[in-house]
């Protein structure tokens, strides 16, 4: 792997390293990192995104090479992909989901309005009264 960076060195410069996860090239290695302002963060080979978070999971890098995570601020979460928010929040969001050559992201979401899907950062407009996950 040509990952080009110490994982040893995160450790003693973050108070905590969650979710290592390797690029599919093998040529990037990340993790959710909390930085020195207690933000959590994606860190790819040793460089930390700039948005910060209150609370980041399930990072993973799509079939096309992008990170992307789930992220909360403010209560809301949304979804982050090459440290670019997604603009629509919502009261919840899980089962982060990428089509076989990665070129799209869905998501399950919880709104005001009820439980749907969000692909590529767009909401659907039917939403459920109760729903698990997507396929």
């Amino acid at each position: 792997m040509g990952l080009g960076t110490d994982l040893t060195d995160w450790k003693e410069k973050f108070t905590e390293v969650h979710e290592l996860v390797a690029s599919p090239d093998g040529e990037k290695v990340a993790a959710i990192v909390r930085t020195e302002d207690e933000s959590f963060r994606p860190c790819v080979n040793g460089q930390v995104w700039e948005n910060g978070f209150e609370k980041a999971w399930s990072l993973k890098f799509s079939p096309a090479g992008r990170l992307v995570c789930l992220a909360m601020n403010d209560d809301e979460w949304t979804v982050a992909v090459d440290d670019q928010l997604w603009e629509e929040t919502y009261d919840y969001v899980w089962n982060l989901t990428f089509t076989p050559d990665g070129k799209h992201i869905a998501a399950s979401c919880r709104t005001p309005e009820g439980y749907g899907i969000v692909l590529n950062g767009d909401s659907w407009e039917t939403k459920f009264t109760e729903m698990r996950s997507c396929v």
